[in-house]
């Protein structure tokens, strides 16, 4: 009831700050679609519950079906990587022939990778 009395309220022991996706301006790259067509295929996933991931060109947009999940996938800022709803980050990595043949998925604090085949 007393804060002068000398006694502390609270005590706060960790703080972490935050910011929202929304909050960070961040410019999307933007691909035409024959830069898209560099992604699509069947990846053969290690990890996940279930075996692939299709990526496919629909009306411009890059889709993924994951597991029966099917979403767009966003351009990020960065080069070959995708952001699907703030769910997963997608990676295309390509090889020496700067040909896509590998995806590198970040989500829930794990990260999968496949094989495009």
């Amino acid at each position: 009831p007393d804060a002068n009395s000398g006694q502390s309220l609270m005590v706060v022991m960790n703080s972490s700050f935050k910011t929202s996706m929304a909050a960070t301006a961040q410019t999307e790259l933007s691909y035409s679609s024959t830069d898209l067509n560099a992604y699509p295929g069947k990846y053969k996933m290690t990890g996940l519950p279930f075996p692939f991931i299709e990526i496919s060109v629909k009306e411009g947009k890059l889709m993924m079906d994951a597991g029966g999940q099917v979403g767009e996938i966003i351009a990020t800022s960065e080069p070959d990587q995708f952001d699907a709803s703030g769910k997963a980050k997608i990676l295309f990595i390509r090889d020496d022939n700067k040909k896509v043949g590998k995806l590198k998925m970040d989500a829930m604090g794990f990260s999968f990778e496949g094989v495009k085949e």
